[in-house]
């Protein structure tokens, strides 16, 4: 059997891939990369460490329950490192919805896990490595989730939560290891799901939440006592997505109650520069905020009610777009604008019908370049900033009990498959489409269009499909977006037969299984098979036989056609197949013997087949004897 052997080169979208590509690695730092198994995924939040590479955190249900996952990333979205993280109890839901990049490398992660009734913050430290150093439950009470984290300089941790049913934003400070240092809740006048905080440097936290439409600012000290705090009307202020701040002060995102996104500028006091709101056609509702490289980027989705988009804009220091651009592949969740450029992730479902939904991860160039996938636009801008009141008001923070409770993670690594999608051709028109098989394992039948999950690196391709050569290939699967293999099949020539026919006398006519083929001496090449073959001349008696034409053989008839009017004959031909093989074949002929009886004066041609009579002499002599034998009776 032939084989076709090849080397695939899959085309990743969005990426450029160079010659490391024969390692199964990604060489562009920019770029949409997917991440998942075959089972329900996605990301919620992202961080960078120092080197570069990309921590992802999120909700994995690759051990069959949704539990904590960490992926570890290069630069260019080459995996280092997956793991979900399963308690030994009876925990039966976890998500990580914070990360942290300590200043030592080490990764801070934070997030919920549930039981059968109570559903708790946990934060935990590891190593580069994703090794666990430490990990507490940190019961607040009341089915408290967590919101976001950050490390000071002093390596203490600051993470807030809420209550969705209590009108309270819970502050703990942990210690280098995970221990309480103080634990305090700020009553905010409304359900605190709705918050963003950042840790500063020195260990103060920048605070944003929503009360009944207007926004509260406040900056806590290190200890947790308020420093300052200030409330702006004016917008119809929905929610608060993110917040940082550059060297001309805070900067805080979220979304209006009529699905638009805001932003403001404050100065470090909370001083009121300028408030933005920014429009597409579709319902829109931000995600985070970034200051990076002198502008500032919001990350926000847009939808409608047939899709989802991630919407990018950058706005210079006065609050004007710059750059603008929306990308169909995913739905945001989180964003980091440090280490020179913009990372976002989130969740996709473009490839659902095959598999699960998958974590995404998308790497933006700062200087506004639209990678593939994107498409740039204009959003309107409404400025209400002279519209907008300020004012000083007063909140406070209280001491809350803490019940902090060793938790202990197993890791589990998990296996990161990449959509592959093989375009076969040509279709399938009839008949078992054929087979796909990976690495020896049969996968899928072979239909125009498959859809695989295989783990990143080197795997042997082989396409079978009758009729054809096999394809067989050693494929790269890179990791990124979807890998896409075309795959043109070869089709076997027809394993046809010769059927040479002659005749004596020649021009006659040559039938096959009833259909005149041609006159000879007739040479044909025909599929292999049982023939019915009838050579036939005017004056001649017809000649017939049955002949098996072997595949790849050659059958030689030569038919000595018989006169009318002839005697009965047989005539035996061999025909010699081209490996040698002999075949005989019998044909009979009819012979007709033409007499002529007279009636009147019209004389009649008539047959009679082989009968027995008396006639010439033996007539006479007949005749003559009769009188002879009459007298000797009587």
């Amino acid at each position: 059997m032939r084989l076709i052997k090849a080397v695939a080169l899959i085309v990743l979208a969005g990426m450029i891939i160079g010659e490391p590509w024969a390692s199964g690695l990604v060489v562009s730092e920019y770029g949409v990369h997917v991440y998942g198994t075959e089972k329900a995924d996605s990301f919620s939040a992202v961080a960078v460490a120092p080197n570069g590479d990309i921590i992802l955190g999120g909700q994995s249900s690759y051990l069959g329950i949704p539990l904590p996952w960490l992926v570890r990333v290069d630069r260019y979205g080459n995996i280092i490192w997956s793991r979900v993280y399963k308690f030994n109890r009876t925990v039966y839901r976890g998500k990580i919805s914070a990360l942290a990049v300590g200043k030592d490398g080490s990764i801070i992660a934070g997030g919920t896990i549930e039981e059968s009734d109570t559903r708790e913050l946990f934060v935990m430290k590891l190593d580069e490595n994703g090794t666990v150093q430490w990990s507490y439950q940190y019961d607040v009470g009341d089915m408290s989730m967590l919101r976001s984290l950050g490390e000071d300089d002093n390596g203490n941790i600051v993470v807030t939560g809420f209550s969705p049913n209590i009108q309270e934003i819970i502050i703990l400070k942990l210690n280098p290891y995970g221990n309480v240092i103080w634990s305090k809740k700020l009553n905010c006048g409304a359900t605190g799901i709705f918050h963003a905080a950042k840790v500063r440097p020195d260990g103060e936290i920048l605070l944003a939440y929503v009360r009944e439409s207007d926004l509260i600012l406040t900056k806590l000290r290190s200890n947790g006592l308020v420093s300052w705090a200030k409330v702006y009307k004016g917008v119809l202020f929905g929610d608060v997505s993110g917040i940082d701040e550059d060297e001309n002060g805070l900067i805080v995102s979220g979304s209006t109650i009529d699905g638009n996104v805001w932003v403001m500028q404050t100065d470090p006091s909370g001083n009121l520069k300028w408030v933005n709101v920014y429009s597409t056609p579709n319902n829109d509702e931000a995600v985070g905020v970034a200051s990076s490289n002198g502008g500032i980027f919001i990350v926000a989705s847009s939808y409608n009610s047939t899709a989802a988009e991630t919407w990018v804009f950058e706005t210079d220091a006065s609050g004007e777009v710059s750059r603008s651009a929306l990308y169909s592949q995913g739905i945001p969740s989180s964003v980091s604008g440090d280490y020179g450029k913009l990372l976002v992730a989130g969740t996709t479902v473009k490839f659902n019908s095959f598999r699960g939904s998958d974590g995404i991860l998308m790497s933006l160039p700062l200087n506004g370049a639209v990678i593939d996938g994107g498409k740039p636009n204009e959003p309107a801008v409404f400025k209400p900033t002279n519209k907008v009141e300020v004012s000083n008001t007063t909140l406070s923070t209280e001491f809350t009990p803490i019940k902090a409770k060793p938790l202990n993670p197993l890791p589990k690594n998990v296996c990161l498959t990449v959509p592959v999608i093989l375009k076969i051709s040509p279709p399938v028109s009839e008949g078992y489409p054929g087979s796909v098989y990976v690495d020896g394992n049969y996968t899928s039948p072979a239909f125009s269009k498959v859809h695989l999950s295989l783990c990143p690196g080197e795997h042997e391709l082989v396409v079978k499909r009758s009729g054809y050569f096999d394809y067989v290939s050693t494929i790269n699967v890179v990791p990124g977006w979807e890998n896409v293999l075309t795959i043109k099949l070869s089709k076997k020539p027809e394993q046809k037969g010769k059927l040479l026919i002659d005749s004596t006398p020649e021009g006659a006519a040559v039938y096959i299984n009833g259909t005149l083929m041609g006159i000879t001496p007739l040479n044909l090449t025909l599929t292999p098979g049982k023939y019915s073959i009838r050579v036939t001349k005017g004056g001649y008696i017809e000649y017939s036989t049955e002949v098996y034409l072997p595949k790849n053989g050659s059958i030689e008839i030569k038919a000595k056609l018989q006169q009318t009017g002839t005697k009965t004959s047989s005539t035996t031909t061999t025909a010699t197949t081209s490996t040698g093989e002999s075949v005989s074949q019998t044909t009979h002929s009819t012979t007709s013997t033409p007499t002529t009886t007279e009636t009147g004066n019209s004389p009649t041609s008539t047959s009679k087949k082989g009968g027995g009579g008396i006639c010439g002499p033996a007539l006479i002599v007949a005749l003559a004897l009769a009188p002879l034998l009459w007298r000797h009776r009587s």
